[in-house]
């Protein structure tokens, strides 16, 4: 907790500890009933997630003490709301071990924790009180197809001990000091300031300093998000939908496409959409996605190539195209939900935003676009080349239909990955390139890699990388110092020579050691990429 001057609110400590048998023939509808009094769907999400697989044996309910964000809000709605009570304060700790009594706690591991989650009763005058879900933490579905970049640890107490979680913290609105876009926030800023328990104070201060007027409970604009995530010194790309669209631009970037970006990076994104059949016309939500569903054989990167184009466009396939679904928290409903790729009607969406790596300068998006056009101005270098893998690359980016993956990474882990990579015939890399490249290479990178159909999909490997300085700023564009650093492709290294991204280009060629495709770079993907 560096940093921190007051402890998690997850590390409270218990004052009244009492455990629950949660397997069969447990009632989750009655128990919850009987504990809440009320309807609360998102704490049902907590019971089905701990039932997965038949895991769940032991729940461990415990009052604590508020500390950390949560005694921050209680603070901040004592502000609000005049009379305002915190009625009730709980820890739910989920386990796949049997434990009853006190002392058998100690034979609790972090293997057994399957989440955790503190509800918070909150009691204004003149309305009854309500329950909410203050936050909670899941394992991962394990399943090896389901992608959770960068998945942040969680300490969370119980009893006299402290247990690690991985996941990605879930947060519900209580319409009073926060709605949907701050607990949305809150979500994904718990990935990056790691050191922080971040407070709704603190994000509804940024705000009401520019906009004296505001109402915490309210919700957010997109301008507010904005200033937000800069107060926070968060780097993102966004797509204000509603101001585009006005502007007379036909074919605005898909909200898919600007969410996988941030996903794939380990960092996610906002979706802000406008509800149609439920709710008052006019009426918005706004949800956080980490994570994606990857689909081997999925029919459309193919059949959009094949059938479907529209016009001469489409120069590459990018990977964005296998996404099956989206993996993010509604806080109306709870936390760990699949939601199909472009579920959401296209004329919904109003608001996406996606998290950038702090060391760059332009987007993954923008990244990519670049490296295709590096990529087709090499073609007239390689087709003197009279090599196997060479041409099959050549055959596909004259079909347009090469795959291309951009993640951030700095110099060391792109040296280290080429490291321990080996090609198809387990060939390795000359250490005396690499190591030249452990100097020369500027620090922060894209890499774009280039792939093939089947060999991305189905055997996660691929024919090189386009290499981009990742602090390059792309205004003026094209920049006047070097932006594309280098293509490494089968069997050579084609260093650019040439500052300017546009115009003719000259090469140092460098033999690479590897003369067909290696894997993938797994790195933050390591959970979802064999």
């Amino acid at each position: 907790m560096v940093g921190q001057s007051i402890p998690f609110a997850r590390l409270g400590q218990a004052t009244h500890t009492a455990f629950q048998d949660i397997c069969p023939p447990f009632s989750n509808f009655q128990f919850i009933d009987n504990l809440l009094g009320g309807e609360c769907s998102a704490v049902r999400r907590l019971f089905s997630l701990a039932r997965r697989e038949d895991k769940g044996q032991t729940l461990i309910l415990e009052d604590i003490d508020p500390v950390g964000a949560v005694r921050d809000e209680i603070t901040e709605l004592y502000t609000l709301f005049p009379g305002y009570q915190c009625t009730n304060l709980k820890r739910l700790t989920f386990w796949s071990r049997s434990c009853a009594k006190l002392r058998d706690m100690r034979y609790l591991t972090e293997a057994d924790l399957l989440g955790y989650a503190i509800l918070k009763q909150d009691s204004i005058p003149a309305q009854s009180s309500k329950w909410h879900i203050f936050e909670s933490v899941f394992k991962k579905y394990d399943d090896p197809h389901n992608c959770v970049p960068n998945e942040p640890v969680f300490a969370v107490q119980c009893g006299s001990q402290e247990y690690h979680l991985n996941g990605v913290l879930y947060c519900q609105q209580n319409g009073l000091n926060k709605s949907c876009a701050q607990v949305a926030l809150r979500s994904l800023l718990s990935r990056i300031l790691r050191d922080q328990d971040i407070c709704y104070s603190r994000i509804n201060k940024v705000v009401q300093q520019c906009n004296p007027d505001f109402v915490p409970g309210e919700g957010l604009e997109s301008s507010q998000i904005r200033i937000i995530l800069e107060s926070f010194g968060i780097k993102y790309d966004d797509i204000d939908y509603i101001a585009t669209n006005k502007s007379g631009v036909s074919q605005p970037i898909p909200y898919s496409k600007v969410l996988y970006a941030g996903i794939e990076n380990g960092l996610g994104g906002l979706l802000g959409f406008e509800l149609s059949t439920t709710g008052v016309k006019g009426d918005k939500h706004i949800i956080p996605f980490y994570g994606h569903t990857f689909n081997q054989d999925t029919w459309v990167p193919r059949a959009s190539i094949a059938y479907f184009r529209v016009g001469d466009s489409t120069r590459y396939i990018s990977s964005e195209e296998w996404m099956s679904s989206l993996i993010g928290h509604d806080d109306n409903f709870g936390s760990n939900y699949c939601v199909p790729r472009r579920y959401i009607e296209p004329s919904q969406v109003k608001y996406v935003v996606a998290l950038r790596p702090p060391n760059t300068a332009y987007s993954a998006i923008s990244a990519e676009a670049i490296a295709a056009d590096c990529l087709y101005s090499t073609l007239n270098t390689l087709e003197h080349i009279d090599a196997y893998w060479i041409q099959r690359l050549i055959y596909h980016i004259n079909s347009q239909d090469v795959v291309l993956r951009t993640l951030y990474v700095n110099r060391n882990q792109y040296v280290a990955h080429l490291r321990e990579s080996a090609d198809w015939k387990g060939l390795t890399e000359d250490t005396s390139i690499l190591d030249n490249f452990a100097s020369s290479l500027p620090e922060h990178l894209w890499m774009v890699e280039v792939s093939i159909p089947e060999l991305f999909p189905a055997n996660y490997r691929k024919l090189g990388e386009i290499i981009l300085d990742a602090c390059v700023s792309l205004d003026p564009f094209p920049p006047k110092v070097q932006l594309w650093i280098l293509a490494r492709l089968p069997g050579l290294y084609l260093i650019n020579q040439s500052p300017i991204i546009q115009g003719p280009t000259s090469f140092m060629h460098r033999e690479s050691a590897m003369k067909s495709h290696i894997p993938l770079y797994r790195g933050l993907n390591a959970t979802c990429m064999p």
